[in-house]
């Protein structure tokens, strides 16, 4: 298969040894350092447009692997889907699978929960169009490789207020669908939009998923818990960790204290009305005071054989790398420049002046000064 990106004229190559994985919405496939997405059903005049919008503000908003362009058929022209950057690492869904998250460090934790907070509220601060992540705030759509956490697939974000190409405004309105992440007043209102307090839900399960290991609405094992549904447990409010209910049993979460503060916001996100839940911003204030609080590594006694961890704020890390890099060029030049220099002294050098031999004496003759008698003879 064969698409062609539509801005840049591209040609990507599909092959099936390249294929990432399949969705509910198409397949994903890797190229080099991009990611080109086939959707099942060819995109329409709106899609596209909303992809295009889309392209232009992720210039503007950190944290997503916004798409980059659309790509299309190479003979018919027609839309078949886009190209967005490729995030390396395992997805936060394919870590709680694996009880992985279990063996993170509190500082781990809190440093991928900020991220995606930091994220979620660079999106809701965007206006002009106005941006509702909606089924992107979920584990299987956050790539967290130990330092940043980046959401991908950030096509079916829903966009209000942009204007078309005829220079009307509309809006792309993607339904919300991930069971457990959309919250009770949408499920019970079938014609409910994507909005931020849908989203601020989301947020607030995604993050609780990544600090206990299991989310606020799973039970653990047990006869009444058999054929729960997600949703249905959200429209009931059967939130374990703080609602105790004789049919279910509380799950066991990872092994991680809390501050008062995490808690209640915890609390308030799920069992508060829509309108009082935490915003994006009040989780990044709060995680961040926890990050602030947490005990730092011991630094090494002086007398310690071993030399100090080196460490740097993930913000400086570009730099040192291009530092070193630089570092190593220098040095690099100057080997060769002293090389060359050596090099053009030894061809340079003029030759030696051939030595004269000497013969040496025979085994009869006297050698040394010649004698007073020899000279006046």
């Amino acid at each position: 298969m064969r698409a062609v990106g539509k801005h840049t004229g591209t040609v990507y190559d599909l092959h099936p040894s390249e294929l990432l994985g399949r969705g509910a919405e198409g397949r994903v496939y890797r190229k080099g350092g991009v990611c080109v997405k086939v959707l099942d059903t060819p995109p329409d005049e709106r899609a596209c447009e909303t992809i295009e919008v889309l392209a232009r503000l992720g210039r503007t908003i950190s944290g997503f692997a916004w798409p980059i362009e659309l790509v299309c058929h190479p003979t018919t022209k027609q839309a078949l889907g886009f190209v967005m950057e490729f995030v390396p690492g395992p997805t936060v869904e394919a870590s709680l699978d694996t009880r992985e998250t279990a063996g993170w460090d509190i500082d781990t934790k809190a440093t991928c929960c900020h991220d995606i907070a930091l994220a979620v509220c660079s999106a809701h601060r965007q206006t002009g169009p106005s941006i509702a992540l909606g089924d992107t705030i979920k584990p299987g759509n956050i790539v967290f490789d130990g330092e940043d956490a980046t959401f991908i697939d950030t096509g079916s974000v829903s966009v209000f207020g942009f204007r078309t190409a005829d220079g009307s405004l509309t809006d792309s309105v993607s339904p919300l669908s991930s069971p457990g992440y959309v919250p009770a007043e949408v499920l019970n209102n079938p014609l409910a939009l994507p909005s931020h307090a849908a989203d601020n839900f989301a947020l607030a399960v995604t993050l609780f998923e990544i600090i206990h290991g299991r989310s606020p609405t799973e039970p653990k094992p047990a006869i009444g818990s058999v054929g729960l549904d997600p949703d249905e447990a959200v429209r009931d409010g059967l939130f374990f960790k703080w609602i105790s209910h004789p049919d279910y049993e509380v799950p066991t979460y990872d092994p991680v204290s809390v501050p008062p503060e995490i808690d209640a916001l915890f609390r308030t996100a799920f069992l508060a009305r829509p309108d009082q839940r935490p915003t994006a911003r009040d989780w990044v204030n709060a995680i961040y005071d926890w990050i602030k609080e947490l005990p730092k590594e011991p630094e090494p006694d002086d007398d310690d054989p071993l030399p100090p961890k080196k460490s740097a704020r993930r913000w400086l890390a570009p730099v040192l790398r291009a530092g070193e890099t630089v570092i190593s060029a220098g040095l690099f030049i100057a080997a060769v420049l002293m090389v060359g220099r050596w090099a053009l002294t030894e061809f340079k050098r003029p030759p030696e002046a051939p030595r004269m031999k000497v013969a040496e004496p025979l085994p009869t003759t006297d050698t040394g000064p010649p004698l007073f008698k020899e000279i006046f003879k």
